[in-house]
């Protein structure tokens, strides 16, 4: 599993630090004050824990890096491979906001995610075609909710 995303992330000491794709930088923000305060500082080893990788997965940092442990934040729904969670579409170590996400069942037991950062097969059990498109449904009017709230 790769990095977590550039941004902008608890660094575990209480306020938010950058985290540039592969370490943590010299960069914090102090949120606890009126006036949002950057400053620029040697960046301290984050202590090990769970920490919001901002794409609806907790991701664990050892504290030197991040490891491959991942769970996902609140109640996920998840079918051949697909997982959404909150406003969030997973598939493998790949995610992408789910609003503006179309998905579509192909007879073959196809489920193709077209989605604004990338297309997405996937196999589901043509036995199961029912609960797939059920799924595939499901993930539309997801999709929609968070699209109408943008």
């Amino acid at each position: 599993m790769g990095n977590a995303e550039p941004g902008w992330y608890d660094d575990g000491t209480g306020r938010q630090r950058w985290w540039d794709g592969t370490r943590w930088s010299g960069h914090v923000a102090d949120l606890s004050g009126p006036e949002v305060e950057l400053l620029s500082e040697e960046a301290p080893a984050a202590k090990p824990g769970w920490y919001d990788d901002e794409r609806g997965r907790w991701r664990w940092w050892d504290g030197s890096g991040w490891t491959t442990k991942t769970r996902f934040i609140g109640e996920h729904h998840s079918l051949a491979g697909i997982t959404v969670s909150g406003a969030w579409i997973h598939f493998g170590d790949a995610s992408q906001p789910i609003a503006g996400v179309v998905a579509t069942y192909k007879s073959s037991g196809e489920i193709i995610i077209d989605g604004v950062q990338a297309r997405w097969h996937a196999q589901a059990d043509v036995q199961q075609e029912s609960r797939a498109r059920a799924f595939v449904e499901w993930v539309n009017s997801v999709s929609r909710h968070y699209d109408e709230r943008r």
